[in-house]
């Protein structure tokens, strides 16, 4: 079992179940006034007791302990009786209930002291004194425990980050002509304040290259710089801007902005760093998003509720549902293929989900209220619980997108047809139960006297009876065994072996025996033998009659020889099979070995077999049509038939006289058939009913994707399936086979160890998802039998899912049945047990009569079966009407039968001739409904096979409404009381209370709801975080107590409202920031604004800042002219050193330049990150981070240097160089023009010629030859690339 290790200082050990902020009642409770100790007692408890106490524990829980860990306080007998945030402590006299005596043996919950376990001696000392009574002496007692009392509303109102946003007036300026924009009198009425003067404005050269890196990650190309610094227009810069809005690149730069706060990954790491499929779907969507300047507003929506919007955004081109991508970003996060504890992982998922979620959306740290209230912000352990609700209530869902709307489009035409084909199937469904049994009946008495008249038809299948299934009775001399012996020369030994004797005599005797089932009676014997260059002669007798006077088995290789012996007559029971030897064959060697593979007996057809009836006989006698009869007599002969589950099962055995038709036999039908049903009752009894699909999907069942039909009567019609699909049932293949689908169950506690569907299908597949775990689609490992493929199956049974279900009990779960496409899954019940033996649904009943004919056998089957269509479970009706309809013997069911001659033989009140009006209508309308439904069936099959594939995505969707309970100090053992599912409290405590599913929508709306000061104060200064290199809050993901204040809060303000008024365009605040004074100021220190403003937080001047590794990469392919522009698409897996080993490393080592993609598409595995990307500053994927490390490290440099990319894109470069035909001077320009956006200066351009002259004479290069050598310019590519100001944005 897991165990929950607590340290001092961050987690206490105990705790009531509630945060008490009274002090302990005068009023002490009956255990708090024990009858006076006895001095032994007390002196137990100082000498022993207290020590240990105030040794172990007191550093927490003592008297000078602040924080008082857990809210308990040990420093008094009332401290320990109150507990702390657990509960109480200690049960006086019963240690086994005290959670003190539990702690200290490091149980189920807590281990403490949490550093060294107790010795065994001093657990035994505390369990004594526990035991005694817990003495404590009366002097000295600590009158009052108490614990700081947590009070939100005064958090929230000492705190700027709650308050309202305000309505800024923008304020005056001394220097007014300076702004351009509103933004920009913020910034200066600070800076005059502190009596600075802004930085002047940027190059040209240098504000382009700033603003082409912020907004699309890439450097400008030398035209388009020297373009701008030509371009003197006033609106130049704006024109800039505007193209570089406008273009994909921007989304691409700025989806990896986002990527970092929902720590982006394509594997889920721990030990095997599983992938997490179709992750790259998300990074596409946000890239999109970006590009499409999708409203911040619209954009939350979707992250937190995306599959729940009433009119969701429709990609621009495919059509599909953009929004529900968005809540992929939920399950990015870490995940173990196998935890111990599925709650324990998912409680660490979902506090992983919510700290991910706040720090994105809101800038506050929620998930520090997991364990107890926030330490610092407005923010409760409730708060946090009520948040979790909202993910608890949610479940992960692959999300079936549909490009082009084409799925959906085959299924609307589908849904057409079924509805179509349901209205013909209930007319002749209510055909079948008003029609004529009558005809019925004397078809299927003449068939079977057709069939049973039959030598060749009814002649019993052949006994076989394996050589080593023969019982040994007596060998005289040699040895018996059953010999192992592989296939030869062509010959297979059945089970491959056969019964041996070797080293017999002439005259020696083998003596066998066999069972006969049933009387006394004559058959054909025959068998098998081994025959080869060693095998002997033998007699063969029968219960002491020779029944063979030489059976040689020789034969110069060995093989096999079937030998016939005849009629031999069998005694009821046992039977003797002996074999004697005589004299060898001359060729053979004398060894005189005898080998049976097996003997076969084959029954001899009654007398009744003398006299055959034909159809055309049977139907001039009845007056039937001998083309429906023959039809009739061909399909009880189907193959088919033979199966258990079909119908026509018991009439092929009568017409194979498997049985005998007589008065026993009928009573033996019943007897049958009651207890068919006594087994079926029995199992309803020992199992309970989960789900029951009679009447489609239940309520509070989910589906996602095309296929299973939505909630409601389901069609009596079936594209996949059955025909008339009586048998009510939810069925994925109701529209078709391609459609993709799933049917998840409302969230139940597993309390029974098995798991029963009553189902059949192909390509579909049965989950059990146990307190959210997904991960067992790579591992079963600890959740064995949760996931199960069922088995391919026409027919409807059962199948048992169990495995480790029996460790889970207790949990929480839900089933997913998934239709994968390309077949179907139809569902009837699902029932639980604990263990009981499914009794698979029986295709037929005998109806409760005698008979001892032909005739009457007929009408109790008839009975049996036809009159119980629709009864499910109990019977397959379906197949019935399907068996009937598909080889066109619906018409067994007209009114009356017809004569071949159209003359009646005999008179009969329900006879209606061939000629009659109400024949020819019957038999016309029901042959037109039957070639109706099959001519809509194969327009069916016609759109299946035009539906194509969905596009798969992780996402969320709904799941069962759940309030989650408190977890006290964080442990998921330890539960309080429930938690509504509502928005945080500080902002607004009402419960949301959906009406059903999780609530997300409601609570997404909460989130940008005018009230809450954070969503968009929060948004903007990301924005300006990623222009201006800090945000106007530095600490970008966290608005709390322990965060930054704002360096301009009054802006912060103004530009939260602003982007509300303007529509939340994320573009169009980038623009008004990028166009304002403030971006546009040079880098350039003064002593004045550094003394004044060391850190400039107050902006006198521009950031320097290094690009992010991404920017770097995909510089360097694109100085180099390699860069890929292409968009989307799976990941390039990464490239893999040496030294990126270990469990989960990826089977395929991406190529060194990634193809020459952006880095934004290169593969994202938590266990095998670029080297390159880890060296600057990309951040690991496992939190929110809106704010990169700003590290300095050798490690940079050296990637720069050594990097086989860098070195490469160095050379690419150079050979692009060459190819110019430019002389060493125009070359060095372009070189500087392509690198950092300028021409070098006189002092470069020197420097430049002399490394190139020093470098090929380092290279032994001929000086003719080292204008256009190629080693020499790739050197002098990969030094430039390596200039600070490469990699810097001035």
């Amino acid at each position: 079992m897991t165990k929950i290790i607590i340290f001092p200082l961050t987690v206490a050990v105990l705790g009531l179940m509630f945060s008490p902020t009274q002090f302990l009642s005068a009023q002490d409770s009956a255990e708090d006034k024990p009858a006076a100790f006895t001095s032994e007692q007390i002196e137990f408890f100082e000498n022993k007791v207290r020590p240990l106490l105030v040794e172990k524990c007191f550093s927490c829980h003592g008297p000078e302990s602040k924080p008082l860990e857990g809210g308990l306080n040990l420093s008094s007998r009332k401290g320990l009786l109150f507990g702390g945030d657990t509960g109480p402590a200690l049960v006086v006299g019963a240690p086994e209930e005290s959670l003190l005596i539990d702690v200290i043996n490091y149980g189920d919950v807590y281990e403490m002291p949490p550093d060294t376990k107790m010795s065994a001696e001093e657990i035994g000392v505390l369990t004594k004194w526990v035991k005694d009574g817990a003495a404590w002496p009366t002097t000295g007692e600590v009158e009052a425990v108490g614990r700081e009392a947590f009070d939100l509303q005064a958090r929230k109102d000492s705190h700027w980050a709650w308050k309202p946003i305000q309505k800024r007036q923008v304020p005056s300026v001394k220097n007014a002509d300076w702004p351009k924009d509103p933004v920009d009198n913020f910034v200066l009425e600070k800076l005059e304040s502190a009596g600075l003067t802004p930085a002047a404005d940027a190059e040209r050269r240098v504000l382009i290259r700033r603003a082409y890196f912020d907004l699309t990650g890439l450097p400008p190309s030398p035209e388009k710089v020297e373009d701008f610094v030509s371009d003197t227009a006033p609106d130049a810069f704006e024109e800039v801007i505007d193209e570089l809005l406008g273009s994909d690149r921007f989304g691409e730069r700025w989806a990896r902005h986002w990527m970092d706060l929902t720590r982006y990954a394509e594997s889920a790491g721990h030990e095997f760093d599983y992938e997490i499929r179709n992750a790259f779907r998300y990074r596409d969507y946000l890239i999109r998003a970006f590009n499409n300047d999708v409203s911040y507003k619209q954009l939350l929506h979707e992250h937190i509720a995306g599959d729940l919007l009433p009119r969701p955004r429709r990609h621009s081109t495919e059509d599909y549902n953009e929004s529900v991508l968005g809540t992929g970003f939920w399950f990015l996060g870490e995940a173990k293929h196998a935890p111990v504890d599925a709650k324990a992982e998912e409680a660490r998922t979902i506090d992983n989900q919510i700290d991910v979620m706040s720090k994105t959306f809101l800038g506050m740290t929620v998930a520090c209220a997991r364990c107890h209230d926030h330490k610092f912000d407005a923010i409760s352990t409730e708060d946090y619980y009520a948040l979790s609700g909202f993910l608890q209530s949610s479940r992960r869902q692959l999300a079936m997108l549909d490009p082009g709307r084409k799925i959906e489009s085959r299924f609307k035409d589908a849904s057409k047809l079924v509805e179509q084909g349901s209205a013909l199937a209930l007319q002749l469904l209510d055909r079948f139960s008003k029609s004529d049994k009558v005809n019925f009946n004397k078809y299927l008495v003449a068939s079977l006297e057709i069939l049973r008249s039959d030598p060749q038809w009814n002649q019993a299948a052949p006994k076989i009876i394996e050589g080593e299934n023969l019982k040994q009775i007596s060998v005289s001399t040699g040895e018996v065994k059953h010999q192992a012996i592989a296939k030869q020369g062509g010959h297979v030994w059945g089970g491959n072996k056969q019964a041996w004797w070797r080293g017999g005599e002439v005259g020696s005797q083998w003596v066998l025996e066999f069972s006969h089932d049933g009387p006394a009676s004559t058959v054909l014997l025959s068998g098998e033998f081994t025959q080869a260059i060693d095998y002997g002669v033998a007699r063969v007798m029968l219960n002491g009659a020779v029944i063979s006077e030489s059976l040689d088995l020789f034969a110069p290789k060995i093989g096999k020889k079937r030998v016939d012996f005849g009629k031999v007559a069998l005694l009821a029971g046992p039977n003797q099979i002996a074999f004697v030897l005589a004299e060898s064959n001359a060729a053979a060697k004398p060894e005189r070995m005898v080998g049976i593979d097996f003997l076969e007996l084959q029954s001899i057809p009654e007398g009744e077999n003398e006299t055959s009836i034909t159809v055309a006989g049977a139907a001039k006698r009845d007056q039937l049509d001998s083309e429906l009869l023959q039809r009739l007599v061909d399909a009880i002969k189907e193959p088919a038939a033979a199966a258990n589950s079909n119908p026509f099962n018991l009439l092929q055995r009568v017409s194979k006289k498997q049985v005998q038709v007589n008065g026993a036999y009928s009573e033996k039908l019943n007897r049958q058939s009651a207890a068919r049903l006594a087994k079926i009752e029995k199992w309803n009894e020992d199992t309970t009913l989960f789900a029951d699909f009679s009447k489609g999907l239940p309520e509070g069942w989910y589906r996602t994707g095309f296929a299973f039909e939505k909630a409601g009567q389901p069609p009596v019609f079936s594209a996949v399936g059955s025909l008339l699909d009586v048998n009510a049932s939810v069925n994925s293949g109701r529209y078709g086979a391609q459609f993709c689908g799933v049917i998840r169950s409302p969230t139940f506690e597993l309390n029974q160890t098995h798991i029963h569907y009553l189902c059949r299908g192909r390509n579909a597949t049965v989950r059990l998802v146990i307190d959210g775990f997904t991960m067992d689609e790579f591992n079963a490992l600890l959740f064995r039998g949760c996931k199960f493929n069922i088995r391919d199956s026409a027919e409807f049974h059962w199948e048992t899912q169990s495995g480790d279900l029996r460790n889970q009990l207790g949990r929480r779960a839900h089933i997913e049945i998934i239709d994968h496409g390309h077949g179907f899954v139809e569902l009837e019940q699902i029932r639980f047990s604990n263990g009981a033996g499914p009794v698979d649904p029986i295709s037929e009943l005998f109806s409760n009569r005698s008979f001892d004919s032909l005739s009457g056998f007929v009408e109790g089957w008839v009975d049996g079966v036809v009159a119980r269509i629709g009864e499910s479970p109990v019977t397959n009706t379906s197949t019935l009407i399907d068996f009937l309809i598909e080889r066109d013997l619906v018409e067994l069911f007209l009114p009356s039968t017809k004569s071949v001659s159209g003359v009646p033989n005999g008179s009969s009140e329900n006879y209606v001739s061939l000629d009659s009006p109400t024949y020819r209508t019957s038999s016309n309308l029901w042959g037109e409904q039957v070639t109706q439904l099959k001519a809509i069936r194969k327009k069916l099959m016609e759109i299946d096979v035009t539906v194509p594939e969905p596009v798969f995505a992780i996402a969320l969707t709904d799941g069962t409404g759940e309030d989650e309970k408190i977890f006290i100090r964080g442990n998921h053992k330890t539960l309080g009381a429930v938690a509504p599912r509502h928005f945080l409290s500080a902002i607004s405590s009402r419960a949301l209370n959906p009406k059903e599913g999780s609530g997300r929508l409601q609570l997404a709306q909460k989130m940008t709801a005018p009230n809450n000061p954070l969503t968009t104060r929060v948004a903007v200064n990301r924005i300006w975080h990623h222009l201006f290199g800090r945000g106007i809050v530095g600490s970008v993901d966290n608005f709390g107590v322990l965060g930054e204040l704002p360096t301009h809060p009054e802006l912060l303000d103004y530009l939260a409202r602003e982007f509300a008024s303007d529509g939340q365009s994320i573009k169009r605040l980038i623009k008004r920031l990028v166009l304002t004074r403030t971006y546009q100021m040079a880098s350039k220190s003064s002593v004045e604004g550094d003394a004044v403003d060391p850190g400039n937080l107050l902006l006198h001047r521009s950031r320097i800042r290094r690009l992010q590794g991404e920017a770097i990469r995909d510089s360097l392919l694109s100085v180099a002219g390699n860069l890929d522009l292409k968009m989307y698409g799976p990941p390039i897996p990464v490239h893999l050193t040496s030294f990126m080993s270990g469990r989960g490393r990826p089977r395929t080592s991406g190529p060194v330049d990634g193809a020459g993609r952006r880095s934004v598409y290169i593969s994202v595995r938590r266990n095998f990150l670029s080297p390159m990307m880890l060296a600057f500053d990309t951040p690991i994927p496992f939190n929110a981070i809106g704010a990169r490390n700003k590290s300095n490290v050798p490690a940079q440099a050296l990637i720069l240097l050594n990097d086989p990319f860098v070195i490469g894109q160095a050379k690419i470069w150079a050979e692009k160089l060459i190819k110019q035909n430019k002389n060493e001077q125009s070359r060095i320009n372009d070189v500087y023009l392509t690198a950092v956006g300028r021409l070098p200066t006189e002092t470069e351009m020197q420097n430049a010629i002399d490394f190139m002259r020093l470098q090929a004479e380092s290279l032994g290069v001929a000086a003719d030859d080292a204008a256009n050598n190629l080693e020499v310019w790739q050197d002098f590519c990969h030094v430039v690339v390596n200039l600070k100001e490469f990699i810097y944005i001035r």
